[in-house]
């Protein structure tokens, strides 16, 4: 996965939404802001340069170690419609979802032309859990970051090594050659064969080995 493009920035909120030329679109903004403030407690901050998001969340990657900086839920006020951005996880996950009206759905994304065409009551309790589900996969991507990769490796003399040399995620591999591991103290091939097969199933290689001219 590419890195985000879209960085949390220093721009004025309230003056992106006042730009907002149709009326009733920047009165629905203006309606979200208020609903996902009081949601996740949270100032809203500009993402780029549409989106406004609430919160912190830092992901890590289950199957490459990834790990990134995005915000607990957020929304844009597009000229299609209004785009409704859940972190933790799917709107289509939601119960409540079969009694919020008419939408459309994208990946990890909620589309509402406008406010009147959705029961607001309902769209709040979705937005609320929204915030919940974020909070609650943030702790689960903190567990997972402060983990230990190479539990899998045989041999505690290896995972040591490992430890020792300051390795605790598979990704940092990809910064040495297959020869530095190697000439780790207490890395036998049992060892390396666990590594390299681990890496090739996260799509991760090695650092090329430099050619001798």
């Amino acid at each position: 996965m590419a890195e985000l493009k879209t960085k949390k920035t220093d721009a004025s909120v309230t003056k992106f939404l006042d730009s907002i030329a149709d009326e009733k679109k920047r009165a629905d903004a203006y309606t979200l802001l208020d609903m996902m403030q009081k949601a996740s407690k949270q100032e809203p901050k500009m993402w780029g340069s549409s989106i406004i998001g609430f919160g912190d969340y830092h992901y890590v990657s289950p199957a490459t170690g990834r790990e990134g900086d995005w915000f607990q839920i957020g929304f844009s006020p597009r000229k299609a419609n209004l785009t409704l951005y859940a972190m933790g996880g799917s709107w289509e996950k939601q119960a409540a979802i079969q009694d919020l009206g008419k939408y459309t759905l994208g990946v990890g994304c909620l589309y509402i032309k406008k406010l009147d065409d959705v029961k607001l009551p309902v769209l709040k309790k979705m937005i609320t859990q929204s915030v919940k589900d974020a909070k609650k996969q943030a702790n689960e991507d903190a567990k997972r970051a402060n983990a230990n990769d190479f539990d899998f490796v045989p041999g505690a003399p290896a995972r040591n090594a490992l430890a020792h040399a300051g390795y605790t995620r598979l990704k940092q591999l990809t910064k040495i050659t297959e020869a530095d591991l190697v000439k780790l103290h207490g890395m036998g091939p049992k060892a390396v064969a666990a590594i390299k097969a681990e890496m090739k199933a996260r799509g991760l290689k090695f650092k090329p080995a430099e050619k001798r001219k």
